[in-house]
């Protein structure tokens, strides 16, 4: 509703001389020297009119007061639950760290000397070498069964014979030892695949974190104190040649 001006809705306040006056006029006027000509009715619903925009007025203010008590109240509670997720967002920032440093652990992110890979190489080169020893001694043993059995066909004493025999029986024995080759060698083949799919594994998660050069800050990890019987169970070195490179290792899995 539009509310207009004061002085059109009232009428102009009367001296005392006017009042004197429209009472001598037989005019009726309302309770004070100021008050408005009660028998003007339009005068009057003006005023009830204006009096009713201004209190609407005022409970639109009071309204406007608990609506910004309210937003007031939604601005603390948000502030306080940035607070929560900044200290969330920081702690899973420190669990990003500790884990970047723990797969630093396997092996100093960017060196050659991988702790995987160089394990990998060892385990494969005790297939090989166990492979390859087995090889020997079943050419031996072949070898003492076929001397045995011409010792056997020249020796006509009975006992001797059962010498000769029992040579023979040794070497079978040697034979059927010899098969732990190849079930050892299976067995350290797990391994090794398993090894491989820990180091893929680790390889994704490196990449996952921002890739390698993530890791440029990060201090290569501890190494443990050694004894001396420990310090000699790195065994004998590897092949430069038949070292897997890093790039190998990267081929495998594309």
């Amino acid at each position: 509703m539009e509310i207009k001006l004061v002085s059109e809705h009232f009428p102009k306040r009367l001296f005392s001389a006017e009042i004197h006056r429209m009472k001598s006029r037989g005019h009726v006027l309302g309770a004070g020297a100021g008050a408005v000509v009660s028998n003007d009715k339009g005068a009057i619903e003006r005023h009830n009119q204006l009096m009713e925009a201004i209190n609407s007025l005022g409970n639109k203010i009071s309204g406007m007061g608990e609506v910004s008590t309210t937003v007031v109240g939604d601005f603390k509670r948000e502030i306080h639950e940035a607070a929560g997720l900044r200290q969330q967002l920081q702690e899973m920032s420190n669990a990003i760290l500790q884990t970047k440093k723990e797969i630093a652990a396997f092996g100093h992110i960017g060196e050659d000397d991988d702790h995987i890979i160089t394990m990998t190489s060892q385990l494969d080169a005790v297939v090989a070498d166990t492979e390859k020893a087995t090889n020997v001694i079943l050419s031996a043993a072949e070898s003492i069964d076929c001397q045995a059995e011409r010792i056997r066909g020249h020796v006509k004493d009975e006992e001797e014979a059962g010498w000769v025999d029992e040579i023979r029986d040794q070497v079978v024995k040697v034979f059927e030892a010899c098969n732990f080759q190849d079930i050892t060698g299976q067995r350290i083949n797990k391994v090794v695949t398993t090894l491989k799919f820990i180091d893929e594994r680790v390889t994704m998660m490196i990449d996952i974190l921002g890739g390698k050069s993530e890791f440029d800050g990060l201090p290569p990890p501890d190494e443990l104190p050694k004894d001396e019987d420990q310090k000699l169970l790195n065994g004998p070195q590897l092949d430069e040649a038949k070292k897997i490179s890093q790039n190998e290792i990267d081929n495998l899995f594309n």
